[in-house]
């Protein structure tokens, strides 16, 4: 396995074809899979770190995975962990209950618009840093914490 390591998210995100099974890694760590398809998993997380590989869970299946294209201003659908921003103006995101994800779980924004985008968590939640985000262009990956955090990543 040969991991690719993206520097700017090097201590969070790695990507590979599978987990690996040797080195030292954090609890939290994540191997995005670089060879997705339908019915394999989107990547691990590690969920016990140690020195000969960690324990890792698997990231849910591609084809469980809610997709979309966002083009409108308002609160996320619960159940997106991707989603192409493509507004040609301004707009502000709200992001759906971090209670409706699982620990750990992963959305990632990608601004292929104009206009900037704002992501902001709702009134019952937090967003971990900030009251708001913006993202002129490029992506911006939050994780939930199951409860009523998010977390930029």
């Amino acid at each position: 396995m040969a991991l690719e390591t993206n520097p700017a998210f090097s201590s969070i995100f790695n990507y590979a074809s599978t987990y690996p099974t040797s080195g030292t890694w954090a609890q939290g760590a994540l191997i995005i899979n670089n060879q997705p398809y339908a019915g394999q998993p989107l990547g691990w997380i590690c969920v016990a770190g140690g020195s000969t590989g960690g324990t890792w869970a698997a990231l849910p299946a591609a084809a469980a995975l809610t997709v979309g294209n966002v083009t409108a201003a308002g609160v996320l659908s619960s159940g997106l962990v991707f989603a192409t921003i493509s507004n040609t103006a301004a707009a502000t995101y709200t992001l759906a209950p971090a209670a409706s994800y699982a620990p750990g779980a992963l959305i990632q924004f990608l601004n292929t618009g104009g206009g900037a985008s704002t992501i902001v968590a709702s009134s019952t939640n937090t967003l971990v840093g900030a009251a708001a985000i913006t993202l002129s262009t490029g992506v911006l990956n939050f994780r939930s914490d199951g409860n009523t955090t998010w977390y930029k990543v």
